[in-house]
């Protein structure tokens, strides 16, 4: 690991908090004793490589997609405080058996067992299969790698309980991983994470805020020792205004994190704070200035602009370029605050499940043209438009956890109608635990609301779903369902997606007459609705 000299990291930590924008030399030069700019980005090039960080008028660009791996660059003194950590954790991993690092938010578990990765991997020559707090099961996997799978380490970051682990200790393969409280019930090693020292805190806090920090051990002792505290701090002190600076310095009751995120709304304004209360409502794992847009109201311009200026707070990450994500601790303690205004959430909630409901129905439009969808006005401005199927498939890749996620949301307005836009594109791209789910979901939601549009169209994505992966006999369950739904409500294109899902479905399971006669149906249909896509596939099922 190539080591940076103090003027190196001040420059890099100057030019992170502004990533993938221009930062004025002036600015930079501020932070450094020499105010050499020139030299100290010369031997930055050699760590972060000359293609990311560009020279531009008057100042330099670090254009990276992965923010968090420089600032553990950047942070690595983080780790002063952390040697025997780092050994011990290490000397666990390579004795066998899983290890499980608890400890509070905030306090660094997932990058200390990052750090411990990059000193095991070799031994691992398989590979690390990370799985993120929102992902599935990496048992498919893992069993794809046959008896090589005993030669890699799983990372299991953010895990909630035993249930999560469990299952994954089953395949035989060395676990570690991440959660707040210790899981003794499991047959691990326990790892507890306490706050830094006061030697790595001071690190931290004079790395974020470039330069020695006046009354830091106050500071140091307001954060508590915990990493993102004293990241969120010196951030504030680095270039976010702090109306009534000492503020920070003040004695409270509350716990270290908390205090430090309540002065941050002072720092950052009302207006910011209000959309970040509004953000930690999104459901999936990070989000889009568009997506930010449509939770918190207004132009997609004024949603970048808060973002920035919460990223550049320590408030948001920027995982990569165009995506914003918030740490679990920032989103729980905005989300505490949102709760307490009655009907604020479920507005926001309701904007944002249109919105990927639009979206996902124009990509899926490009994507698949002639597979009869819910149609419906579009009433989300901002919305991404897509020149070919090649860039629709890259959005919904993209916005995949997210689509799921607010699929997922139980109650949101027209949830169905998400569902069925992505459902296709989930099976077609291998997610098939996801995508019975999505359906299932909305076909709840449809029958609870008494919308027999919407219980039609689940139930032929739902039918559709079951085929794609094998599961015909619960396919023929489900598009009869449709047939039941939709025949009487004369809902005939929904009637016709059934009937022709029904004909495989039968054919599938070795009922050639029945496959025949729901096909003659289908036929019969298509031709008094004047569907020629559907007279061909009643045809096709048909043998015609």
């Amino acid at each position: 690991m190539v080591a940076l000299s103090a003027e190196q990291r001040a420059v890099l930590v100057a030019l992170l908090l502004k990533a993938n924008r221009v930062v004025p030399d002036v600015e930079v030069a501020a932070r450094l004793p020499s105010g050499d700019v020139p030299g100290a980005v010369a031997g930055l090039r050699d760590v972060v490589g000359g293609e990311l960080l560009r020279s531009v008028d008057g100042g330099h660009v670090l254009t990276v997609g992965d923010v968090g791996a420089l600032w553990d660059v950047a942070l690595r003194e983080v780790f002063a405080g952390r040697d025997d950590e780092v050994r011990e954790l290490a000397r666990l991993v390579l004795d066998g058996g899983s290890v499980v690092v608890s400890g509070g938010a905030g306090i660094g578990k997932s990058a200390l067992v990052e750090r411990v990765v990059e000193v095991v991997r070799e031994h691992f020559p398989d590979g690390v299969v990370r799985v993120g707090p929102r992902e599935g099961s990496p048992g498919p996997r893992l069993r794809a790698l046959g008896g090589a799978r005993r030669r890699v380490l799983v990372v299991l970051d953010g895990v909630t309980g035993s249930a999560r682990v469990r299952p994954v200790l089953a395949e035989g393969v060395p676990v570690l991983a991440t959660c707040r409280d210790d899981l003794p019930d499991l047959p691990v090693r326990g790892f507890r994470l306490g706050p830094l020292d006061e030697r790595g805190a001071g690190a931290v806090l004079t790395a974020v805020a470039g330069g020695v920090v006046a009354d830091a051990a106050g500071l140091i002792g307001l954060c508590g020792g915990v990493p993102l505290a004293l990241r969120v701090a010196g951030a504030a002190l680095g270039g976010v205004p702090t109306p009534g600076g000492q503020g920070w310095f003040e004695p409270e009751v509350r716990s270290p994190v908390t205090d430090v995120l309540a002065r941050a709304e002072a720092a950052v304004g009302a207006g910011a704070w209000e959309a970040l209360r509004l953000l930690s409502l999104a459901p999936g794992p990070d989000f889009t200035p568009s997506a930010a847009a449509a939770l918190v109201g207004g132009t997609r311009d004024g949603a970048l602009a808060r973002l920035e200026l919460l990223a550049t707070a320590g408030l948001l990450e920027r995982p990569s370029p165009g995506r914003y994500r918030f740490h679990d601790l920032v989103r729980a303690h905005a989300a505490e605050q949102v709760e307490q205004v009655e009907g604020t959430g479920r507005a926001a909630l309701g904007r944002l499940v249109r919105f990927y409901r639009d979206a996902a129905g124009r990509a899926a439009d490009v994507v698949a043209p002639l597979v009869p969808r819910p149609r419906f006005p579009e009433r989300t401005a901002a919305l991404p438009r897509f020149a070919d199927a090649e860039l629709a498939g890259r959005w919904f890749a993209a916005e995949r956890e997210n689509l799921v996620a607010a699929a997922l949301v139980a109650g949101a307005p027209d949830s169905w109608r998400l569902g069925c836009a992505v459902a296709g594109f989930l099976v077609a791209r291998g997610h098939g635990v996801d995508a019975p789910a999505v359906c299932a979901a909305g076909l709840a939601d449809a029958r609870r609301v008494g919308d027999a549009d919407g219980e039609a169209a689940a139930l032929v994505a739902l039918g559709r779903v079951r085929a794609a992966t094998g599961d015909h006999a619960g396919a023929r369950e489900a598009f009869a369902g449709a047939v039941a739904v939709s025949r009487p409500q004369g809902l005939v294109v929904w009637e016709l997606e059934a009937l022709l899902g029904l004909a495989a479905a039968h054919h599938a399971l070795g009922d050639a007459a029945e496959g025949a006669a729901r096909a003659a149906e289908a036929l019969e249909l298509a031709r008094r609705t004047g569907s020629a896509r559907g007279e061909a596939e009643a045809l096709r099922a048909s043998g015609g």
